[in-house]
């Protein structure tokens, strides 16, 4: 095998689901959609753990990328979002001129690009989210969370994403996620131009994953995206809302 077409490693690596992230997903949108609270003004409130009224409100995405489904989100529903990604290259584009005519970049730092409609802000995964408790009613992510293993998954990242999520009986916050897995992936899928080593939990452990870290799986994970995906395999979609004792 040559050195191109090795897997490589990364972490999380920025470019192999680029080519799968040109237009929004729709199965994504629309699940996105129906958990989505009512509309509320599109003008960012930080979310604290000290207030814990106006972060019912509010929806985080992980892992933006350059901003497709978020924007595409935020136009549909004139709410304001959150989102986040570990690289500032995706933040520069996300604010690029041509992607958002609201975009302000803040001088140019990339630290925190504030617009009148979407936060964008740099944050890597599986370090803890910059929020308080309760912070957010919905959080959501395409193709980033497959690049974690099962032990970062349960010991970090489900953990804090239970912890930002409201804990609300009547309304519990919910985390839906796309994700490659064991069962969908290509077998030389590696091999492939863009190839990058994922981690690639399985469907039934991610659910299992899930059920340890507070969370109840809403309905049984299924394939999603057309052609985008066939030359990597196709990705899951999985439910969940917060688990309130």
């Amino acid at each position: 095998m040559s050195e191109e077409a090795k897997p490589k490693s990364s972490s999380p690596p920025q470019r192999y689901d680029d080519f799968n992230r040109n237009v929004p997903d729709e199965e994504l949108l629309e699940a996105v959609g129906r958990f989505l609270p009512p509309s509320a003004p599109s003008s960012p409130e930080e979310p604290t753990s000290r207030d814990p009224k106006p972060p019912h409100l509010q929806v985080l995405e992980l892992g933006c990328g350059r901003g497709i489904d978020v924007r595409e989100l935020q136009r549909r529903h004139a709410r304001h979002f959150y989102s986040f990604t570990a690289s500032d290259r995706d933040i520069t584009n996300a604010n690029a001129p041509g992607n958002r005519e609201d975009v302000d970049a803040d001088n140019g730092k990339n630290e925190k690009n504030r617009n009148k409609s979407i936060t964008f802000i740099n944050h890597a995964l599986p370090e803890k989210l910059p929020f308080g408790d309760n912070s957010f009613r919905l959080i959501f992510s395409r193709l980033t969370l497959h690049y974690f293993d099962a032990t970062v998954l349960r010991e970090q990242i489900f953990p804090e994403l239970c912890r930002v999520l409201l804990k609300k009986e009547e309304n519990p916050g919910a985390l839906i996620f796309v994700v490659k897995t064991h069962e969908n992936i290509d077998a030389d899928a590696f091999q492939k131009q863009h190839g990058y080593r994922k981690a690639l939990t399985g469907v039934e452990d991610l659910e299992q994953l899930l059920a340890e870290c507070g969370f109840e799986v809403l309905s049984p994970a299924k394939p999603v995206g057309g052609k985008s995906h066939d030359t990597s395999g196709r990705p899951f979609l999985l439910q969940a809302r917060v688990l309130v004792a």
